[in-house]
């Protein structure tokens, strides 16, 4: 498993803590024109949102925002 695949790795923690991963939500949204737009990605676990990223691509903005994920259940 790559160290930056952070949405596996975030899936993998998420089953191991509640054994699903039904906590975590995603909402995703495309700002811009088709070819020169941006996507935003919202992480939400238990209905708060705890990952935040804009990409060019959706899997950019998802990894990096579940990557803050991460970041934030591993400090709590």
């Amino acid at each position: 498993m790559s160290a930056s695949n952070y949405r596996m790795q975030l899936n993998n923690f998420l089953q191991a803590r509640y054994q699903n991963q039904s906590s975590l939500v995603w909402e995703t949204h495309h700002h811009g024109s088709e070819h020169e737009g941006v996507w935003e990605a919202i992480a939400y676990i238990n209905d708060v949102a705890l990952g935040r990223s804009t990409a060019i691509t959706l899997q950019a903005a998802k990894q990096e925002a579940a990557r803050q994920v991460l970041a934030a259940l591993l400090s709590s």
